[in-house]
């Protein structure tokens, strides 16, 4: 039988535990509760409205494309902290929030696509 770092026997496990003067709680681990879907999919779904929203309108007022690209920017912000929490890690969260900010800029017309590479070219490993 195992038991958190502990493996042996039931009676053994006790006797252990009974003879460090422990309780079983401080071998025991709380399970990580696991997200929901949905708490991917709200954000990712403000994404694509938010996106495809600057994608058709840019061409339209300026302060439309401007109240449109902060709702974006939250909703980038939102996915980002929902990727980190969920994978427990920073790396896959940045990876996505530059990915989405960049797909924002593109969008709402902010940025040239050829100029990407150019941009991305300092943080690439030779």
């Amino acid at each position: 039988m195992k038991l958190g770092p502990l493996e042996g026997t039931t009676e053994e496990i006790k006797d252990m535990i009974v003879a460090s003067g422990g309780t079983l709680e401080q071998y025991l681990q709380k399970p990580k509760s696991e997200l929901k879907n949905i708490f991917f999919f709200i954000p990712a779904g403000a994404n694509l409205i938010a996106l495809l929203s600057l994608w058709f309108t840019h061409s339209y007022h300026q302060e439309y494309v401007a109240f449109v690209l902060v709702i974006e920017l939250a909703a980038i912000g939102w996915m980002a902290t929902v990727v980190a929490i969920a994978f427990d890690r920073v790396l896959p969260a940045v990876v996505i929030a530059v990915s989405l900010l960049l797909a924002a800029l593109v969008a709402a017309g902010l940025l040239d696509p050829m100029r990407i590479p150019q941009i991305l070219k300092p943080f690439a490993k030779d």
